[in-house]
């Protein structure tokens, strides 16, 4: 699961330029909140590269993680996606983007890598 800014994302008193966002979903604890960590890279590119093992894992790496915690009231019984994880999957990337943009307002999001 990934989530492509459009545009410029501001946090913590930076602004970056289209950062690419790989999420890393945990398992729920006691099933009210699923924790998601959201890696933030440059760009895609950079994303590959720091995960190539054919490259030796040259890229810069992750600049930043942000914490966010998705409730699990409200999950839809059906969304996008082809399977039950699938929409499972995209509905939480949703939801990380409504998070996003309470640090970043004006900031847009294309949500990708989920079947669909």
């Amino acid at each position: 699961m990934a989530l492509q800014a459009n545009n410029n994302f501001s946090y913590n008193y930076s602004t970056y330029s289209n950062p690419y966002f790989r999420l890393t979903l945990h398992l729920p604890q006691s099933g009210e909140q699923t924790p998601v960590d959201a890696h933030m890279y440059t760009s895609y590119e950079d994303y590959t590269a720091s995960m190539s093992p054919a490259r030796g894992y040259e890229g810069p790496g992750c600049i930043n993680t942000i914490s966010v915690y998705v409730p699990s009231t409200g999950a839809p019984s059906t969304s996008t996606g082809s399977t039950v994880i699938d929409q499972y999957l995209y509905w939480i990337s949703q939801q990380v983007v409504i998070k996003l943009q309470e640090f970043s307002p004006s900031t847009t999001f294309t949500i990708t890598d989920i079947p669909s």
